[in-house]
């Protein structure tokens, strides 16, 4: 029986977390504690032993904690979660997510796959958001590119176009000049213009 009347397997079952399952405290906890914690709760609450309802569960809750708190790495997080008080908070508002994603973290990290933490991956975030907003920038730069070449081009084209027509017309008047200065004596007469109606 643990304090109050209240047996260990009870106790274990109604923890809010792994720290209370294992009777430890953050932020003073090391992996030493955690073995020592275990091997008294098994004597406590293994199947073998214990005949009390619901004992298989809790060795289960303690098998659970020992896994995951026996970590340097993981315990080293929870230690900086609780000097957190933003991540404190949301640990002790709901306690079992963030375990389960610490234990996902190990799971992934025994694995081989690389982890990155938060500050480097709000430190990426960072970097992508700076690389949009320059591309952002890139991108309405080009543009702004191709309307000045575009403008420029009209501008070139609307020159020839100018060019062109000034020596077309200038053409047209050196001939209609020298028609009036001596087209009749070189071509002839002018031919009659036949209007609708005249046979």
């Amino acid at each position: 029986m643990a304090q109050g009347g209240v047996s260990e397997v009870q106790r274990i079952l109604k923890a809010k977390n792994f720290f209370e399952v294992l009777e430890l405290s953050l932020p003073e906890v090391t992996t030493e504690d955690v073995r020592k914690a275990h091997k008294r709760l098994v004597l406590k609450v293994h199947p073998d032993k214990c005949s009390e309802p619901g004992a298989e569960e809790a060795f289960g809750e303690v098998t659970k904690a020992v896994e995951l708190l026996s970590d340097e790495a993981v315990l080293e997080r929870f230690i900086e979660l609780f000097r957190n008080k933003e991540k404190r908070e949301a640990f002790e508002k709901d306690p079992a997510n963030v375990q389960k994603q610490e234990a996902e973290r190990k799971r992934r990290r025994d694995a081989g796959e690389v982890l990155l933490d938060e500050t480097s991956v709000s430190a990426q975030a960072t970097k992508h958001q700076k690389v949009d907003e320059l591309e952002k920038k890139l991108s309405e730069h080009r543009q702004q590119m191709m309307e000045r070449l575009d403008k420029q081009e009209e501008e070139k084209l609307k020159k020839v176009e100018n060019i062109i027509e000034e020596k077309t017309l200038s053409h047209t008047r050196k001939s209609w000049q020298d028609f009036m200065r001596c087209g009749k004596t070189k071509r002839g007469k002018m031919p009659k213009v036949r209007r609708e109606g005249e046979d």
